[in-house]
């Protein structure tokens, strides 16, 4: 996941409309115009080739192509670039919604921020309320070491500082002592955030929100740059883990993040890309942990390091599905692999993939896809390794709410896998 911003100045006037161009994911689009050549080092520099693409045809006209990343992405000269997912319909909100576990039922915006608005807006509307839920909950406070000159004795006396700076005879203390403080990582992180999602935003509402909650934090906490490092590196404790849902989202925004303006307006170029692929495997983990509820002595593991079908050679072969599940006993039950991609039919490397999976623990497993129409729906059988199910989870049909969309994937898997196991 992605977002990185850079301002520059456009050569086009202010007033004039800036053309949009919308894509899904897998795309190709022939540019109607050059690109200049800004737009093409911003291609090139800010974006990876796994985001996007461009290529020319024999007559030198510029052909974009997309992969599995959605956002958008505004060109310093050229057009703005908008990629939806094809298999999300109008529950891309709800996805990442339940993808990230965040809890706020209820988004002011939601009415505007279905198919016709930004991807920036979706994504600010959803971290707007989650702060929403944060502020109510409290900022939460930490100790901090600090050393200062005081009046008076406070803390602990830096003893040789004291003697070098003063002498004995002394009519100030440096002292050495643990204050409690708003001026944490996460805070920080937080505000940084919001400062981000206020130079990007363009629903009116959404600003005018997020400069108020901007206001309010920054009476406590200093705005600085934060890398996305230090949000992984926070660790929660039993009185800070209502930062949980806000901190998963603060990392989806700032990762490989960069940010050269924060001033709100200015605009002129920016991405912000994420990854299908990562957020339809944050909504399978959860989903089959949903599934699971009532199997208590079953467990989960995600990403499971897999060694043993191919062994020797250098460098040695690992596997990591994205679900492996253990029975009390530490017996694997089945594997499930997670693919965000719409193919005409299933895909032959996907099934191999799934495959050496289940040969290295002779179980059976799941294959599953984002909404196809029930085309890909199938089951197979695996010499010495049971069942092979390719399922299709319904992503696409409306849903309401983040959880009567996430009980629907959850029903539907629980249904799979009792099929299955």
């Amino acid at each position: 996941m992605a977002l990185h911003e850079q301002t520059v100045g456009r050569s086009q006037s202010p007033s004039a409309p800036v053309p949009t161009i919308t894509l899904t994911e897998h795309d190709e689009t022939q540019l109607d115009t050059q690109l200049s050549e800004r737009d093409r080092e911003f291609i090139e520099q800010t974006l990876s080739s796994q985001q996007m693409t461009v290529s020319f045809d024999h007559e030198r006209q510029p052909m974009l192509r997309t992969s599995q990343y959605v956002g958008i992405v505004s060109l310093p000269d050229g057009p703005t670039i908008q990629i939806r997912p094809k298999a999300a319909g109008d529950n891309l909100l709800s996805l990442l919604q339940y993808a990230h576990g965040t809890e706020a039922t209820t988004i002011k915006q939601e009415t505007s921020i279905q198919t016709g608005a930004t991807f920036i807006d979706i994504l600010a509307a959803l971290y707007l309320a989650e702060l929403e839920q944060l502020i109510k909950r409290g900022l939460q406070q930490a100790y901090r070491r600090s050393s200062n000159t005081e009046d008076y004795l406070r803390g602990r006396l830096d003893l040789q500082q004291q003697l070098q700076r003063q002498g004995p005879c002394a009519t100030t203390f440096k002292c050495s002592y643990d204050e409690l403080t708003y001026e944490t990582p996460a805070n920080q992180a937080i505000l940084y955030t919001v400062s981000v999602l206020l130079g990007l935003v363009s629903d009116e509402d959404l600003g005018q929100s997020l400069q108020r909650y901007q206001t309010r934090i920054r009476r406590r906490v200093t705005l600085r740059s934060v890398r996305v490092q230090e949000v992984r590196d926070i660790e929660l404790t039993r009185l800070s883990e209502h930062y949980t849902a806000i901190l998963r989202l603060t990392e989806l925004l700032l990762d490989n993040a960069h940010v050269d303006r924060l001033e709100r307006g200015n605009r002129d170029s920016y991405s912000l890309l994420i990854d299908m692929n990562r957020v339809f495997e944050d909504v399978v983990e959860r989903a089959v942990r949903g599934a699971l509820e009532s199997r208590t002595d079953w467990s989960i593991e995600p990403q499971a390091t897999r060694r043993g079908l191919v062994t020797g050679g250098s460098p040695s072969i690992t596997m990591r599905p994205d679900i492996l599940v253990r029975d009390q006993y530490e017996t694997v039950q089945f594997v499930a692999d997670a693919k965000w991609k719409t193919p005409e039919s299933v895909d032959n490397a996907d099934i191999y993939q799934m495959v050496a999976y289940q040969l290295t623990d002779d179980v059976s497993g799941l294959l599953i896809y984002p909404s196809q129409e029930g085309s890909l729906t199938t089951n197979y059988a695996v010499q010495n390794a049971g069942e092979l199910a390719v399922v299709e989870l319904p992503t696409r049909k409306p849903a309401a709410t983040a959880e009567a969309l996430g009980t629907r994937l959850e029903r539907c898997l629980n249904h799979r896998i009792r099929q299955l196991c």
